[in-house]
C-alpha cells in the first residue's frame, strides 16, 4: 500500500468510527465514552476493531517515513536535520552511526562539530581521557620534576608528544608562557607600578598574567 492509499484508508476508517459513535449504547455514549472504553455493545466492539486497524496503518506509515529518511542519509550523507528526525523517531544514536556508514570515531567527531553533544559531557570525557593518557605515558616523577621547574603538566605533554622533545629537555627547559592579550594588561600593570619590561620578564619566568600585572615590585608603590 502506497502513501496515497494509506491516507485514503485512514480517512475511510475515521469516517466509519464517526458513524459508529452515533450507535453507541447508553453505557459508552456521549460523556460516558471514556468510562465505557471496554463496552461490549456492537458499536464499541467495532470501533475498537477499527482503532486497531488505524494503529497498524500508523505503524506502517511510521516505518515508511523512517526508511525514507534512512535512504536519504545513505544517498546524500548525514545532516543535523536527518539526525534530529531519526532521533525523534526514537532511532538510537548507535544505530544512526551504523546506518550512516561512519566509524565510531568519525561519528563522535561529527556530533561534536555539529553541537549534538552536551558540552559538559564532552569536557568530562576529555578530562578522563587526558588522565588515562597521562597515567599510561609519563611517570609521575617526571611530572613532579617539570612542575618544580615551573613547567605546567599540559606543557610537558605538549613538549613530549607534539614537539617530540626528550624527557630531560621537556622537564628542564625554561617554560615561556604564551599570552595573546598582553597589551590589555599593560594599563593595569602600570597602575601597579610595574614596567613593561618587568611584566614581560615575569611572563618569561612563567608567572600568570593576572599576577604579573598586579603584584607590586618590591620597593615600589602602586599609583
Amino acid at each position: 500500500m502506497n502513501l496515497k492509499e494509506s491516507k485514503a484508508k485512514r480517512i475511510e476508517i475515521l469516517k466509519k468510527i464517526d458513524v459508529l459513535d452515533k450507535d453507541r449504547c447508553e453505557v459508552c455514549a456521549g460523556e460516558n465514552v471514556d468510562k465505557g472504553t471496554r463496552c461490549k455493545c456492537p458499536a464499541a466492539a467495532e470501533v475498537r476493531k477499527l482503532g486497531e486497524e488505524l494503529l497498524k496503518l500508523s505503524a506502517s506509515s511510521r516505518r515508511r517515513h523512517i526508511d525514507k529518511h534512512i535512504r536519504e542519509m545513505k544517498e546524500t550523507g548525514i545532516t543535523t536535520k536527518l539526525y534530529r528526525i531519526l532521533r525523534e523517531y526514537e532511532i538510537t544514536s548507535e544505530d544512526i552511526q551504523k546506518l550512516s556508514g561512519m566509524t565510531r570515531s568519525e561519528y563522535a567527531h561529527w556530533k561534536l562539530e555539529n553541537n549534538l553533544v552536551n558540552p559538559k559531557k564532552v569536557e568530562a570525557m576529555k578530562k578522563v581521557r587526558k588522565e588515562i593518557k597521562r597515567k599510561k605515558t609519563i611517570d609521575d616523577k617526571y611530572i613532579k620534576i617539570a612542575n618544580a621547574n615551573g613547567i605546567p603538566t599540559d606543557a610537558l605533554y605538549d613538549r613530549v608528544f607534539k614537539k617530540k622533545w626528550d624527557m630531560e629537555k621537556a622537564t628542564t627547559a625554561k617554560f615561556i608562557q604564551k599570552v595573546n592579550n598582553v597589551q590589555e594588561w599593560i594599563p593595569l600593570a602600570e597602575a601597579n607600578g610595574i614596567s613593561l619590561s618587568t611584566l614581560q620578564r615575569r611572563l618569561r619566568d612563567g608567572m600568570r598574567i593576572d599576577k604579573a600585572a598586579t603584584i607590586p615590585v618590591e620597593g615600589k608603590r602602586a599609583k
